[in-house]
């Protein structure tokens, strides 16, 4: 301030601020208002609450976006669509981890429902970040104060009707990358040892446990889980990609313990209590090699389709009720906002 106060110069003003924005703080400074609408978050809140470890990719991102001075048109594209515009781009990818920072429960037992709470999250982000406009009023009934009706939110919804959570796109290898895959291997070589005693104590009854963890799964889940892959639907796809994206060996050890201490359960059977003490065991024996789990990653979080031109359905819902649809829609901008139509191109990958 001093310095800007002492310079009598008839350009002082013209330089200071070329001097703040040519500092990589001013995009720092930025982002912090950009994340904060973008519901930025290196976790996934609900009850679990658990690590998204690739998340900064998008925070770094958005810094990097305001510093280089990114057109505004692009910045909105990247976030919403970079992975159809610009695939090959890792900035992009990383950059539609704007629509991945919804709250989530991995967890659900109705991944239906699940499909719905995530696209709904999207949709209003959007509306609120890139509309200036509250939409998520019209999900149950038409806007009370706008001109947004039912059928223009679920529309503006079709968009993103066949996007989903990939976690695993491989990051291009700078220092950081190649540093996190030594550090990893030097963790998985530690945990070896553990990790095959565990797959060898869930091995014998792993058939029996898949179906049963699988069984925790509501009706309306079950019927996408339950029909054979050839048969699948757009919606059917969603739903066995992300029941797949949250099994693990741990998840199905469950079953070891539920069916050694439930007498009352079809499945009982007493020696399943010895080989879940011995899986407990094991787990508490990862934990003594905490130390050495890597910070970071070496892949992207984004937001894709799943290699697919068809999409799941959309309808408008009386009330918001998931389960009383009304007629389908397709995607289409907010009437009370432009005439557009909008171009949809169908693309298998």
């Amino acid at each position: 301030m001093k310095a800007f106060v002492e310079d009598n110069s008839p350009d002082a003003y013209e330089k200071l601020v070329d001097r703040l924005l040519a500092s990589p703080r001013y995009g720092e400074r930025q982002a912090r208002r950009w994340l904060d609408l973008a519901r930025y978050a290196d976790s996934g809140g609900f009850d679990n609450d658990e690590t998204r470890p690739n998340m900064w990719r998008y925070r770094d991102y958005v810094i990097n976006a305001f510093n280089r001075d990114e057109p505004y048109t692009r910045f909105i594209q990247e976030q919403l669509a970079g992975d159809e515009l610009w695939p090959g781009n890792q900035e992009a990818l990383a950059a539609t981890g704007f629509m991945r920072g919804f709250p989530d429960n991995p967890n659900s037992r109705d991944l239906v429902q699940k499909k719905y709470q995530n696209t709904t999250d999207i949709t209003d982000t959007v509306g609120k970040v890139f509309l200036g406009q509250t939409v998520e009023c019209a999900r149950c009934h038409n806007h009370k104060f706008d001109k947004i009706s039912q059928k223009d939110y679920f529309a503006l919804q079709a968009f993103f009707a066949n996007v989903s959570a990939v976690d695993t796109i491989p990051a291009e290898k700078g220092p950081r990358e190649v540093q996190f895959e030594k550090d990893k291997a030097k963790y998985e070589e530690a945990l070896r040892p553990i990790n095959e005693a565990k797959k060898a104590l869930i091995d014998p009854v792993r058939d029996k446990a898949y179906t049963y963890y699988k069984e925790r799964y509501n009706d309306a889940t079950l019927a996408s889980l339950n029909k054979p892959q050839s048969e699948w639907t757009a919606h059917d796809r969603w739903v066995n990609y992300n029941f797949d994206a949250y099994l693990t060996d741990d998840r199905l050890a469950n079953y070891l313990q539920d069916t050694s201490v439930n007498k009352d359960a079809p499945d009982y059977n007493p020696e399943n209590g010895p080989r879940w003490e011995a899986y407990k065991k094991l787990k508490e024996e990862v934990k003594k090699f905490e130390k050495l789990r890597p910070n970071g990653s070496a892949t992207i979080s984004a937001m894709t389709e799943l290699g697919h031109a068809d999409a799941p359905p959309t309808y408008v819902l009386f009330g918001g009720i998931l389960d009383r649809k009304l007629n389908e829609v397709e995607p289409a901008f907010p009437e009370a906002l432009t005439t557009e139509k909008p171009n949809i191109v169908a693309t298998a990958t």
